[in-house]
This record gives C-alpha cells, sequence and structure tokens, in this order.
C-alpha cells in the first residue's frame, strides 16, 4: 500500500502539532497488517513521504536525529487542546 494513500486518510493538518517519521511508519505499517497489506519496506517509505511533504507543503523538522512532519497530526492522535481558565 502506498504511504501517500495512507498519509491522505490518516494526517490532518493542526497548527503546532508534530508526528516524528518513525511513529508515522508505525502507524503505517500497523493499518497495512490490519487490512492484510503489504507495507512499503522503511527506505520506500521515507522516499515517498518526503515526496508527500513536498507536494503538500508540510514542513519537515528535525530534532537530533529524530525527523518531524510538522503542522499535521494523526487522526489516531489527540488534537491539541488549549485550556482556558475562568476567572472567578
Amino acid at each position: 500500500m502506498s504511504i501517500i494513500k495512507f498519509a491522505a486518510s490518516a494526517l490532518v493538518r493542526e497548527s503546532g502539532a508534530k508526528v516524528e517519521f518513525d511513529e508515522f511508519y508505525l502507524d503505517y505499517w500497523q493499518h497495512c497488517k490490519a487490512i492484510n497489506g503489504r507495507a512499503m519496506t522503511p527506505t520506500e517509505a521515507v522516499e515517498q513521504t518526503n515526496r508527500l511533504c513536498k507536494e503538500c507543503n508540510i514542513q519537515v523538522g528535525q530534532h537530533g536525529k529524530k525527523r518531524y512532519l510538522v503542522g499535521v497530526r494523526l487522526k489516531t492522535s489527540q488534537p491539541k487542546r488549549t485550556t482556558k481558565r475562568v476567572k472567578q
């Protein structure tokens, strides 16, 4: 299964969010396993993910050895919530 096709249904844009490449690949791999599909190798997935990010204007960030898709989150993860304090 194409990781680009998976991304179209699994990612949602959200300001301030980020998804680590390994987390994204693991979610993709688990999805392929669940549907009895064949997952791409990590190397193939990185190449397609880089193409996806370039074509969809998704920023790629890096912190140490970790790389992140910035401004998106997996639909399976919780959205970022802001807590407002109420003055009493």
